[in-house]
């Protein structure tokens, strides 16, 4: 290969190089919870001793197709260890290894999930099961599911290997390139992993053969020489490099859900896609260089190098859910699923597990909405940032952040059908873009008109981990809908940093103007908690929105906090706003009463409020009015409205001073 196709390449190498770096610094300081209630069985009992019997597997078979056929969950897998013959690739059975419970999951093109679920064991069934308990090594399992792979590794190990690999300059032939990626592999997993890594970051997908066959690059040596290929080309180049270091390894070819799948599509003719299975340790594992290097866009006309770590050693239950080969025993599975039931798993990517995402809910890609709205839940191991669209529109579902997940509530705005796409990134990533973890083809054929979103609100709402690092902790109101049919409400948050505050309501449904809708909100902060007082001018679906900033930051500028939708039906609503607040009402202030901005004419009305730092508090209107400090901190007192147009609630920090500032000003009823 040229200097100049060579040195083009350095920077993407050290970009996989860093990728890999992430990988291993998230294995190392991010583990995965183990479940210490499920045993370790002896070496005897997890040596499997029998394979069931036919009818016994044509029942297990009905079942997952009845089940997957519902959505419901999806009892155990078994790996089924198939070998092949050396000459002609043949495979058969030679034993099973258990596979986790697992809710069915689905798959996409560099994306896969398949969740793990322990579920309840009745009485009945456990004494059903104990026959056969040696099959089910569940604390094995367990970890395997954890750790994606089909083999125990720790990634961390590979690290001098992996960049070692990436640095190696392509060669004339397979034959030298093999022979200098070997020198520091010991065992034949070191062997297998250096050669999958230089492919992975060597090899780019070939864009233009993929779409004309005259331009692909077929054989070992052609890839090699244009450091270019398709599918075959990628799981070509790897057998061949195998098959020199003594590696049993074979082709499978089959159907899959790539980063250009169309979801909801049905699969038919020849095979789309082709990976590769090596045997090591008495089993094959499974592996998949082509997405391991990176992914296309949704035409396929761009290459990005992305490495993905999901596709070395793939678990078969993950592998599963967007690779599905013709020849059914490549499925490493037993009982083996159907091409239906491949077709209607969730569609996930490698990404999704990538980022420490372990569930997601529904597991069928196919939704239906239920009352005009349809719900996604994932969850993970790490706090993670969501997106999505729905046939590329933002504003249509409300998004709400778990503490290691999302929950999102879908709702159309017509009939028809929809794709959703999901991504996410984790919290501390360095990364700008959110990767893609997952898709679904949503169908609507009910629209709720009673319930329509706002056509400015900004997700994610409500609280969530993401507020709580902002500063704001324990909401009295955690969920992001507050349902309010007396249209009041008071939203409150305790605060673990010195923040000033300002915040935004507003209501497609009400035409009044920011600085009206601005006085149906009254702020009181003291200490460590801020509460909003929210008084709604009218029935509707307002948006409340609270900005802060950190009391040091002198910039005028708010940043926004927390967002949370208040829901009012109650026609009869009509609450006034709160009194007009100047600058002599500081934080520290607080207002018990009258909350109303708008008191009645000729009326004796009642005055409690706190307002520290002070010597005198006096209200103004027609006959000036002072009010007296009580034991507990509240200045208190009555007034006479009588004809004013006004009262102003007025402070001095001086026992003797005639001069008073204003803090709250009233306004008098005209009737």
């Amino acid at each position: 290969m040229s200097q100049q196709l060579e040195s083009g390449r350095c920077l993407m190498y050290e970009d996989n190089i860093q990728m890999m770096r992430r990988h291993k610094e998230h294995a190392k300081h991010a583990k995965r919870p183990h479940d210490h209630r499920l045993e370790k069985k002896s070496s005897e009992e997890e040596n499997i001793k029998e394979r069931p019997g036919k009818q016994q597997e044509e029942r297990d078979d009905v079942s997952l197709a009845e089940k997957n056929a519902k959505g419901d969950e999806v009892e155990e897998f078994l790996v089924e260890r198939p070998s092949v013959s050396k000459d002609k690739g043949k495979t058969k059975g030679t034993g099973f290894e258990d596979l986790p419970r697992k809710k069915p999951a689905a798959v996409n093109s560099k994306e896969r999930i398949l969740h793990t679920k322990e579920s309840d064991i009745s009485e009945e069934q456990a004494k059903r099961d104990s026959t056969t308990s040696q099959k089910y090594k569940l604390r094995e399992i367990k970890d395997d599911m954890f750790n994606l792979k089909s083999i125990k590794m720790d990634l961390t190990e590979f690290e001098a290997l992996d960049t070692y690999a990436c640095k190696v300059a392509p060669k004339s032939t397979v034959q030298k390139l093999v022979k200098e990626l070997l020198i520091f592999a010991t065992t034949d997993l070191e062997k297998i992993r250096v050669m999958w890594i230089w492919i992975c970051c060597h090899i780019e997908y070939d864009v233009k053969g993929y779409h004309n066959k005259d331009l692909k690059h077929d054989g070992a040596n052609n890839v090699l020489k244009t450091g270019k290929a398709v599918c075959a080309g990628y799981s070509g180049l790897f057998c061949e490099m195998c098959s020199l270091a003594g590696i049993e390894c074979t082709t499978i070819e089959g159907y899959s859900k790539g980063y250009n799948y169309d979801v909801g599509k049905k699969f038919t003719g020849d095979a789309d896609h082709a990976w590769n299975a090596v045997f090591l340790e008495g089993k094959w594992h499974l592996l998949d260089s082509t997405w391991g290097a990176g992914h296309v866009n949704e035409t396929c006309t761009k290459f990005t190098f992305k490495y993905v770590e999901f596709y070395f050693f793939t678990h078969p239950t993950l592998f599963i859910n967007n690779h599905f080969p013709i020849e059914e025993k490549w499925q490493l599975i037993s009982p083996k699923i159907s091409l239906k039931i491949f077709e209607n798993m969730v569609f996930r990517t490698g990404e999704f597990y990538d980022i420490g995402l372990t569930y997601i809910h529904p597991d069928v890609q196919a939704v239906s909405t239920v009352n005009g709205r349809v719900i996604i839940n994932v969850e993970g191991q790490y706090p993670t940032y969501f997106m999505f669209n729905l046939d590329g529109k933002k504003d249509c579902a409300i998004l709400t952040i778990t503490k290691y997940g999302m929950k999102l509530e879908v709702l159309p705005e017509k009939t028809g059908e929809f794709k959703l796409k999901i991504y996410a990134k984790l919290w501390d990533s360095k990364e700008e873009t959110y990767s893609f973890i997952c898709a679904y083809l949503v169908k609507c054929d009910f629209i709720d008109e009673n319930f329509k979103l706002p056509t400015a609100f900004h997700n994610p709402l409500g609280p969530s981990w993401i507020t709580e690092t902002k500063g704001l902790i324990h909401p009295s109101h955690p969920e992001p809908i507050i349902y309010c049919e007396d249209g009041k409400c008071k939203i409150r948050f305790m605060l673990n940093k010195e923040l000033s505050f300002t915040s935004k309501l507003s209501c497609d449904e009400v035409k009044l103007s920011d600085d009206v809708m601005r006085n149906h909100v009254f702020k009181t902060q003291q200490g460590n908690w801020v509460e909003f007082k929210v008084h709604l001018p009218a029935a509707g679906l307002y948006v409340f929105t609270i900005f802060a900033k950190e009391r040091s930051n002198r910039s005028p500028s708010h940043e926004h906090m927390c967002e949370y939708l208040i829901s009012c039906r109650n026609r009869n609503i009509h609450w006034p706003g709160f009194p007009k607040i100047f600058s002599s009402w500081t934080d520290g202030c607080e207002l018990v009463e009258p909350l109303s901005g708008i008191l009645p004419r000729n009326q004796m009305v009642a005055f409690k409020l706190r307002i520290p730092h002070v010597r005198k508090v006096l209200i103004h209107g027609k006959t000036p009015c002072p009010l007296t400090l009580t034991k507990e901190g509240y200045w208190e007192g009555k007034c006479y409205t009588q004809d004013s147009k006004y009262l102003s609630v007025g402070v001095s920090d001086k026992m003797f001073d005639t001069k008073f500032t204003f803090a709250l000003q009233y306004k008098i009823s005209d009737h």
